[in-house]
């Protein structure tokens, strides 16, 4: 999980910074108990967005969560797609 806590400037207005739950499984074929710990958060309300990471071949979207191929995931953190370009040091 990795929760932003800070405000970022985007074009000359200040807005907030999404939090964005991530979990990462070694799995390559996921099945409904990879799910359970960003279910859980998705019910508390605190994040804006929930990635699962994993060794699968195809990004798709179950139930509010996103499950990215780990390599697209590190290309669109990168690309910044994920989390704005302007957060990398």
């Amino acid at each position: 999980m990795f929760d932003i806590n800070e405000w970022s400037r985007f074009v000359g207005q200040i807005s907030p910074v999404r939090k964005i739950a991530i979990e990462a499984k070694s799995s390559s074929k996921l099945s409904g108990r990879h799910f359970k710990g960003l279910k859980a958060l998705q019910e508390e309300n605190c994040f804006d967005s929930f990635i699962l990471v994993c060794r699968e071949k195809e990004k798709r979207l179950v139930d509010g969560i996103y499950v990215y191929p780990w390599e697209l995931f590190l290309n669109d953190l990168w690309d910044g797609k994920i989390l704005p370009k302007s957060l990398k040091r």
